[in-house]
């Protein structure tokens, strides 16, 4: 199972870098290269830099618009990221964040939120206040019901929700209009009920 988590992992982010130009908005490695550049910084990457907290001049890129922490050892979302309004992909996958905080509702063009792999038990209901959410990634955490936030996100058009305990879907699924990706895998849903789904939704998988 942790294989499988671990691709899901890679095929997440790779499918997170192919939003990026690496010519027109190379991705910095360094907090300090990025604070000395004469461009604008648009994209940054930390992954695997064994940090425990995000470096705090990183509010001084106000133009960023994607931020991958991937594969730290946060055990909390720091406020610094809720200062980066321009964000739009955040990739927070293979940590150890137990709760969102409610200052996520700030990031309002965010359009690809992943944190797979962490130690979530809830989504904050602020998240609802993201409406320019597409794509959100939550495999692998310890979720028992679906995010109700979720409902409140017409724009979504993908939700990965693999290998939580969800056992239970509120019947307003097909409000999320826009949905046409939703994986649901090796949770512990049993009975869908009268559950409807959007009209827009192309994959589904619940095994």
């Amino acid at each position: 199972m942790k294989k499988l988590f671990l691709f899901i992992s890679i095929i997440s982010l790779s499918q997170i870098k192919a939003q990026i130009d690496p010519v027109k908005y190379p991705t910095f490695t360094n907090i300090e290269d990025a604070l000395k550049s004469r461009k604008t910084v648009y994209s940054m990457s930390f992954r695997e830099k064994g940090l425990f907290n995000i470096p705090p001049q990183i509010v001084k890129l106000d133009s960023l618009f994607f931020l991958n922490i991937m594969a730290n050892k946060l055990e909390k979302m720091d406020q610094e990221l809720f200062a980066l309004k321009e964000l739009e992909i955040l990739n927070v996958n293979e940590n150890s964040i137990k709760y969102i905080p409610d200052e996520v509702g700030n990031l309002k063009k965010l359009t690809t939120f992943s944190m797979n792999l962490n130690s979530l038990t809830s989504i904050n209901p602020n998240l609802a206040k993201l409406q320019n959410l597409k794509a959100v990634h939550f495999d692998a955490n310890n979720l028992n019901t679906f995010p109700e936030a979720f409902m409140e996100i017409p724009t979504l058009e993908e939700i990965n929700l693999q290998g939580n305990q969800i056992s239970f879907i509120a019947d307003r699924l097909d409000q999320i209009k826009n949905l046409k990706f939703l994986n649901l895998s090796d949770n512990q849903i049993n009975d869908l009920g009268n559950l409807s789904f959007p009209e827009n939704l192309k994959y589904l998988e619940l095994q």
